[in-house]
């Protein structure tokens, strides 16, 4: 059992994850899941691999119902959990890209998962079919209305995954611009429909609601970062997701993640988590 558990744990892990965007009850269901293994019979299950996914994924749709009823009682603007790893750490395969995370927020459980297991993992429609409870052809088109829903949501042309340059020289132009305090120079890097999504959980300050449109978006970051200059301010570059992120710290504290979002050579969004229960390096 020890051997399976290391095999499948990172990518059960990623399952959970994609569904609940949350890592701790990302863990805990992962280890739910073995324990029930444990208590099974040897032999019993022939097939572990599709036998694990099959329960990690029903209880994820089961937990994520429960956890969307609180999260209507957030403080504020809820994000999901980033995964925050070091610029030298590891590639993790599965994760979501954290814009496709936020996206599937809008989507309901069954759909979700439907939508992580064959867009991250390629899960074959007919062993879908079983977990989403229907028949192999409305599964195609759960998944097909999903992806279109997540799409609208994102809109980022071209993907940013294949080269991350850009990604990178964007987010250092932007930084230069906030720290200037140009609102015009700022303003030029944001697509007009810029939407910025600030999460504080009620232990931290933040915009309750999302700040759409360049102009209003600007002149918020640019009041940010006036009074965070006034501070003993560090920046370190991060990953979130996989991709880059900055993490800001006032006297040595983590303060602030900031991760962008591009559509071609503009910002078309901008996430910054604030609630220090959510800035865990991994």
């Amino acid at each position: 059992m020890e051997d399976i558990y290391t095999k499948y744990r990172p990518y059960l892990f990623s399952v959970a994850y994609n569904i609940l965007g949350e890592i701790q009850e990302a863990e805990d269901l992962v280890q739910d899941a073995f324990v029930e293994v444990l208590k099974m019979e040897r032999g019993e299950v022939k097939n572990i691999k599709p036998y694990l996914t099959r329960v990690v994924a029903n209880k994820s749709i089961d937990r994520l119902h429960a956890l969307k009823k609180q999260r209507e009682l957030y403080p504020g603007t809820w994000l999901p959990e980033p995964l925050i790893t070091p610029t030298e750490g590891s590639h993790q395969e599965g994760i979501l890209q954290y814009e496709v995370l936020h996206a599937l927020d809008q989507l309901n459980p069954t759909e979700r998962a439907a939508f992580v297991l064959r867009t991250a993992f390629d899960y074959p429609y007919q062993e879908l079919a079983q977990i989403c409870n229907t028949s192999e052809a409305n599964c195609r088109q759960l998944v097909s209305r999903s992806r279109q829903k997540v799409a609208d949501e994102v809109k980022t042309s071209p993907p940013h995954t294949a080269d991350q340059q850009p990604l990178q020289q964007l987010m250092e132009a932007f930084l230069q611009s906030c720290a200037e305090g140009n609102p015009e120079q700022l303003t030029r890097l944001l697509k007009k429909d810029i939407a910025l999504y600030s999460d504080g959980g009620g232990k931290a300050a933040a915009a309750l609601n999302v700040l759409y449109g360049h102009e209003v978006v600007s002149k918020f970051l640019i009041g940010v970062t006036r009074k965070k200059l006034e501070q003993q301010l560090t920046l370190q570059q991060l990953k979130v997701n996989n991709l880059p992120a900055v993490l800001f710290s006032v006297n040595g504290v983590p303060d602030s993640l900031l991760y962008i979002n591009r559509d071609g050579s503009l910002l078309s969004q901008i996430f910054i988590m604030r609630n220090p229960d959510k800035i865990i390096l991994q």
